[in-house]
């Protein structure tokens, strides 16, 4: 057996990639095949997946598959399992297989194959299933237990471990449900609901995101969507990534676009509660705002912001601007030396930048609460970096392009609505700033 790695490219030679999904009880999704002479292993058992396309990673195979196959846009993916075998139509292949958690909530269809459904090992017991598929799916299921799972009895010591008051930076005990300052001057008080931490001192509120959790994960699995904005710049963030390392992704979402590594711990903190509810690749799920991170200083070895700084946005320019220097004087703050901040962002090209700088204050009036966005120019952007971040922090850019007939939604809560790359008035970048 050898381990793959997720973000090796797809060769030329056949592959096919399979996804182990595997529910709360330990069931595992099976999958019946369509019973006809003209596909490989007809009317045999085995779990979601296909072939993989030329110019997509095996990871991106496995979930694009998935999706296809059964409307699942899946969490967190691990690397499992490898082999070489013969298929029942005499053609050789390469699988490769991932292993994965079911939230629970997302509904699982039929769109391909005879059946599918969760089944625990009594039940596959009598199944004839594809090529060495039970001992797959006992290695995945293996690999699978050295992710993130909530814990309820260890979450108040992880709390404790991780996590300061976002106020005046001191540690915080946990009581019950209870997550208080050390300081009792201070007075900051936090609860925990839902195994997630509540760290914004003033209790849940309802987030424009809430409800388009699924709309952002499907769009995440998107053909045009993934290479613009996320195939590439997810693989970049997982080869970059050090062993051990401690992240806090801000804005997180409902899943993470990047792979993790199994000794890295990784802290999600995002102000959409149902988001974070979703997001099973996240070690310590935290309510609160990136411009008030409750994390000591000097203690986190990278802070990634996938597309999340457009939406630090307030009630007019002026005020969205204070909310992103406050936010990244907490990057800065919170980062170690040598630390990385990873800030994907769209920087409107000018004509929609000088609109966007003429027009938002009045847009703001009239939409209020609709309108939550603002897009930075990357001289924007910069500018507001170098005198919030510790002096002498360097920075690299790097921009990310489509072939111009690449489609996709410009507004992920409309995915219906989908343009050319050429008319899309957006950069896509990443800037890179390793602090000193």
């Amino acid at each position: 057996m050898t381990h793959v790695q997720s973000s090796e490219l797809v060769p030329t030679s056949r592959v096919i990639v399979g996804v182990v999904l595997v529910d709360a009880s330990g069931g595992v999704l099976m999958q019946l095949r369509d019973d006809r002479p003209d596909i490989a292993d007809p009317g045999l058992w085995t779990v979601p997946g296909g072939g993989a396309e030329p110019n997509e990673t095996l990871e991106e195979a496995a979930r694009r598959e998935l999706l296809e196959e059964t409307g699942y846009a899946a969490g967190t993916l691990i690397a499992a399992y490898s082999d070489h075998v013969v298929v029942s139509d005499g053609l050789e292949v390469d699988r490769h297989f991932f292993a994965g958690r079911y939230d629970g909530r997302q509904a699982i269809n039929c769109f391909e194959g005879q059946q599918v459904k969760f089944m625990n090992a009594e039940a596959r017991a009598d199944l004839q299933m594809t090529t060495n598929l039970e001992s797959i799916i006992n290695v995945a299921i293996d690999e699978l237990s050295g992710t993130p799972q909530e814990s309820a009895r260890d979450l108040p010591t992880t709390i404790e471990r991780y996590l300061v008051c976002p106020r005046c930076h001191n540690a915080v005990a946990v009581r019950g449900h209870d997550i208080m300052c050390s300081v009792p001057a201070c007075g900051w008080h936090g609860v925990i609901a839902e195994d997630i931490a509540v760290m914004t001192g003033e209790g849940r509120q309802p987030s424009y995101f809430d409800d388009k959790t699924g709309t952002m994960r499907h769009g995440f699995g998107g053909a045009g969507t993934s290479s613009m904005f996320y195939a590439r710049q997810g693989r970049m963030v997982s080869e970059g990534l050090a062993p051990g390392a401690l992240v806090v992704d801000v804005g997180c979402g409902p899943l993470m676009p990047y792979t993790r590594g199994r000794d890295q711990f990784i802290i999600g903190v995002d102000l959409s509660w149902q988001s974070l509810r979703e997001n099973d690749g996240l070690d310590l799920r935290v309510y609160g705002s990136g411009a008030g991170l409750p994390l000591a200083d000097r203690s986190v070895d990278t802070v990634v912001a996938m597309y999340a700084i457009h939406h630090f946005a307030g009630n007019s320019i002026a005020e969205n601007e204070r909310i992103v220097r406050a936010a990244f004087s907490e990057f800065g703050r919170v980062l170690k030396p040598g630390g990385e901040l990873l800030v994907f962002e769209n920087s409107p090209r000018w004509p929609f930048n000088w609109l966007q700088l003429l027009l938002w204050n009045l847009a703001k009036r009239l939409l209020g609460p609709k309108l939550d966005m603002f897009f930075w120019s990357a001289r924007s952007l910069l500018r507001i970096a170098a005198s919030t971040l510790p002096h002498g922090s360097a920075v690299q850019i790097e921009r990310f392009d489509a072939p111009w007939w690449t489609t996709f939604p410009p507004v992920f809560a409309l995915p219906f609505l989908r343009v050319p790359r050429f008319v899309y008035p957006f950069d896509v970048r990443l800037y890179r700033w390793v602090m000193p």
